[in-house]
């Protein structure tokens, strides 16, 4: 993280939101302490934090990454690029700062670790928030949240496929389920999934599994399954999910547009899952399915 004392530069990228994980990425392995991510239903803003003097260099490198895509993708990739220097504090601790609960009504909050307030939610979720990862406050996070809230029962195997800071999983756990396996490609996300189990007590409920679902030999016959995922890697995980989830088990998958629904509901169709609910909100699209 940058340090007190010392003067630091942004950067801030404007991209497609297919493309933020690949350019988040980008970002951290150009030097970036870690990344802050704000999101729309079709796109997101990312910015990088880097220390030093050396603004040109990254900011050359970071351009003709971002041109390579857009040739690379002509007709989905555009992008807008601006930096700014910064006056000496801590980035990352200024952004922990502006991290507010996320309170949805009187079911969930979502509260950072450090905020020692009481809520009056039925279920309350602590987590120390990670610039890189989930925190609770995207619609499709909260959408999940109230499936799960409806949906789990005392006992249930839970599956959270592309855990991320681990919140479903949570809340699968402290919503009665008797275990939950949680799935993430990203091997980054292991050290702020494991920290947020334990800060909620549940880290003997919850196995984290870093790779892809079909790699994983434990993770089958679940009574329930979330997964709250990018367009592109739901269609290409939607099979091997449903072949993890027992017949009748719920599927709660989210993480599409609207403008990607009507391709949605024809591959969840294609796949002979039942629609029984679907929720727009934001922008984005929440499906509950029956196996």
């Amino acid at each position: 993280m940058a340090k007190i004392g010392r003067p630091y530069y942004q950067l801030q990228v404007t991209i497609p939101r297919e493309f933020e994980e690949a350019v988040s990425n980008f970002l951290v392995e150009a030097g970036s302490s870690g990344v802050k991510i704000d999101q729309n239903h079709a796109s997101c803003k990312i910015q990088g934090c880097y220390e030093g003097d050396d603004l040109k260099s990254t900011l050359k490198r970071t351009s003709t990454y971002l041109e390579s895509l857009e040739k690379l993708f002509p007709e989905r990739f555009r992008f807008q690029l601006s930096s700014k220097k910064q006056k000496s504090r801590d980035w990352s601790r200024s952004w922990r700062q502006s991290f507010r609960p996320v309170v949805l009504g009187k079911k969930i909050a979502i509260v950072p670790t450090w905020d020692k307030g009481k809520f009056p939610q039925r279920l309350v979720i602590r987590i120390y928030p990670q610039m890189a990862f989930g925190t609770g406050t995207h619609p499709t996070t909260q959408a999940c949240l109230l499936a799960l809230h409806e949906l789990v029962r005392p006992g249930d195997r839970v599956l959270d496929l592309g855990t991320g800071s681990g919140i479903l999983a949570i809340a699968a756990a402290k919503m009665g389920a008797g275990s939950v396996v949680a799935v993430d490609t990203d091997p980054e996300v292991a050290q702020n999934a494991h920290k947020n189990f334990r800060l909620n007590r549940v880290e003997k409920k919850i196995k984290l599994r870093i790779g892809r679902l079909d790699k994983q030999k434990d993770s089958n016959h679940f009574d329930l399954a979330v997964a709250n995922l990018t367009g592109e890697e739901i269609v290409t995980e939607l099979a091997e999910l449903k072949r993890r989830v027992k017949p009748k088990g719920w599927i709660i998958i989210s993480g599409w547009t609207k403008a990607e629904s009507g391709r949605l509901f024809g591959i969840l169709r294609m796949k002979k899952l039942t629609i029984v609910r679907k929720l727009e909100k934001k922008g984005w699209v929440m499906v509950i399915c029956k196996n």
